[in-house]
């Protein structure tokens, strides 16, 4: 299905593809409003109900692709790198990027870089002195892509385990076997030691690293160090935001951010989301409440606004627009 739609695209240059799952059509909605017309944006979609494909139609003016189940980011990202015949790049639906230049500068990719991120991080598991690209907003050369792909046939973009793991019900997992082990330890001796498994692409970007090719940072955001910006914001964890408990630890901080302004858009796009997100709201409300958080925007915009400006974050938070359609609650 994703084959035919993709062939059937008119514009197939420069794709920044976004996919997303049920119930997060409040991010969706929000997000596709910052990416400037000039952007040849995709939505590609999984296991959506009807009606939540209905207001797609109806609301965003986008080359939409719908696929039958949910899959994981990693299944997506494999279609992603067999089908596409130019670069392209992936952009979380719960991404929001205020400054169009960060888009331009993405797209500017040169013959020896694999990968263009705008978020990246070390991560002292792998034994590995580098930073890897963060999946949230990236821009991927198909040309190494299809190379390292021809070069290393076992290689696909699915969750790979190292070891024995507790694999999620919606994977379907691929483990290294021994002699890919042995390969990746002779590049990289500190790698396998102290984790089960990979992120989305990181095998693939070890690769990449192995081949000599670059993963260009087009901005210093690091998701440990500096994450927030005046350009961009991402979420994370947003398909299960609505569930989380928070604890004492610093991340409650973090995440007491990301709940509010979820909570924020859904009450936003309430009035217009289909029926079946009034027990997702349910959910949520008792989730809030359990983490002391308020659900009175009175109380929670505020809060927001406060929160942004001291982070130096930019998003369209207005508690007037949603009085106006009624959505206090």
């Amino acid at each position: 299905m994703f084959v035919s739609a993709y062939q059937n695209l008119e514009n197939k240059k420069n794709i920044i593809y976004m996919y997303f799952t049920t119930k997060l059509l409040h991010y969706a909605l929000e997000s596709t409003q910052f990416v400037p017309d000039n952007v040849n944006l995709v939505v590609i979609t999984g296991g959506l109900e009807q009606e939540e494909i209905d207001l797609i139609h109806r609301k965003m003016k986008i080359p939409t692709i719908h696929l039958s189940r949910r899959y994981n980011d990693g299944h997506i990202w494999e279609m992603l790198f067999n089908v596409n015949e130019n670069n392209f790049g992936w952009m979380d639906v719960d991404c929001f990027v205020s400054s169009p230049d960060l888009f331009s500068d993405l797209v500017k990719i040169d013959e020896q870089t694999a990968i263009n991120t705008v978020w990246a991080r070390k991560h002292d598991y792998y034994g590995i002195d580098a930073y890897f690209a963060n999946t949230y907003l990236q821009f991927i050369n198909i040309k190494i892509a299809k190379n390292i792909m021809n070069k290393y046939p076992k290689l696909n973009l699915t969750p790979i385990y190292i070891n024995e793991t507790v694999v999620r019900w919606y994977e379907v997992p691929r483990f290294l076997d021994e002699e890919e082990k042995a390969f990746l330890i002779a590049a990289f001796p500190k790698c396998g030691k102290n984790q089960k498994g990979f992120d989305t692409t990181h095998y693939y970007q070890m690769l990449v690293m192995i081949e000599g090719f670059r993963i260009n940072r087009v901005r210093e955001l690091d998701q440990l160090a500096k994450y927030f910006s005046e350009e961009a914001l991402h979420l994370g964890g947003c398909n299960m935001i609505h569930t989380y408990q928070m604890d004492k630890s610093a991340r409650r901080i973090f995440y007491r951010f990301n709940m509010r302004y979820s909570y924020y858009l859904l009450i936003k796009y309430f009035h217009e989301l289909p029926k079946c997100y009034a027990q997702f709201k349910e959910e949520f409300d008792k989730t809030m409440a359990l983490n002391k958080l308020s659900t009175d925007l009175r109380d929670l915009v505020p809060k927001l606004l406060e929160y942004t400006q001291r982070n130096g974050i930019y998003l369209s938070i207005s508690m007037e627009e949603n009085h106006e359609k009624g959505c206090i609650v």
